[in-house]
């Protein structure tokens, strides 16, 4: 029997392969972040997709999600922008972030995830309380 664990990693690697090279929402992600000074929240960051595109125009970028192993492969993707990428472990259902950004990014498809209400209510809680004023979410 197969390991959950390795069937999550390998999803993680898989889904890299799928989507890595869909870019047609980038212009927008690169448009907003140049709008506002500092660091860029991605929530639900995946394998690194987007957050590599922001690290690669020269944006500081911080790559949220819950999932070890897709974390652990945006890690990897990251690695050319070390300086400027940084991943987190951390669900924003929890807590909000300890620092506070003017740009955040969240995926439709991670907030499709949070099927509760409540959970919903905490996410973005959370999230709000990891903006500053002025500051945009999209």
């Amino acid at each position: 029997m197969i390991r959950r664990q390795s069937v999550q990693r390998r999803f993680a690697e898989f889904y890299k392969l799928y989507a890595g090279d869909f870019q047609a929402d980038i212009p927008i992600y690169l448009d907003l972040a140049a709008k506002f000074p500092g660091p860029v929240l991605e929530v639900g960051c995946g394998t690194g997709r987007v957050a590599a595109h922001l690290a690669h125009a020269g944006h500081e970028v911080v790559a949220v999600d819950v999932s070890r192993d897709a974390l652990e492969v945006a890690q990897q993707h990251l690695r050319p922008w070390d300086d400027r990428a940084r991943v987190v472990d951390l669900d924003l259902r929890a807590q909000p972030m300890p620092e506070r950004f003017h740009v955040s990014f969240v995926t439709l498809y991670y907030f499709n995830g949070l099927i509760d209400i409540e959970e919903q209510r905490l996410f973005l809680r959370n999230l709000r309380a990891s903006i500053r004023a002025p500051g945009i979410v999209a």
